[in-house]
């Protein structure tokens, strides 16, 4: 599974300083789809995801319409 490949890769990202986080969804299978009707935890994991990158300033700014 790759989820057990990426607990090896999380620790060598901290220990040269890149930031990282590693969520692990218990009971998620493989291949969670972006479905805008899945609200379950592991449903929206994306939403976590642009949380990280917006917290390090990483998504470009548009203007508003």
């Amino acid at each position: 599974m790759i989820a057990d490949g990426m607990g090896n890769v999380y620790p060598r990202f901290r220990a040269v300083g890149i930031p990282v986080e590693m969520h692990v969804y218990a009971y998620a299978h493989h291949g969670v789809a972006l479905r805008a009707n899945d609200t379950s935890r592991e449903g929206t994991w994306i939403d976590r995801f642009y949380e990280w990158l917006g917290a390090r300033g990483l998504l470009k700014k548009t203007a508003a319409p």
